[in-house]
């Protein structure tokens, strides 16, 4: 829900191993599509379907849980906003905000 339409799903990754996070996508238009008609010049500007995966066994993803279960609703819109601002830089995609992701990182370091 933090998320809104950035994403049509979130969901535990079946392929990551270290990293905390991914970005894939579900649907015919491919990120690697996405990332190649938005750079072409007259090319028609598409948005895959896009899923946030995550690493059910990073400690990431352990605070995420927790956040859950003990509803505190900033915390879980925080990281949800963080991670998915990581998945998106990882798969070359850019940012919908990096002022709100900058502020984001520094709310965590303080």
């Amino acid at each position: 829900a933090a998320l809104g339409d950035a994403v049509k799903e979130v969901r535990v990754s079946a392929i990551l191993k270290s990293a905390a996070c991914c970005l894939s996508a579900d649907g015919p238009i491919s990120l690697e599509m996405e990332r190649y008609m938005n750079k072409v010049d007259g090319g028609e500007k598409m948005k895959a379907e896009r899923v946030l995966e995550l690493n059910a066994d990073s400690p990431v993803f352990a605070v995420l849980k927790a956040a859950v279960e003990n509803g505190d609703t900033a915390k879980v819109e925080k990281y949800a906003k963080l991670l998915y601002g990581q998945a998106a830089m990882l798969a070359g995609l850019p940012m919908d905000d990096p002022a709100e992701y900058a502020a984001l990182v520094c709310s965590l370091m303080v």
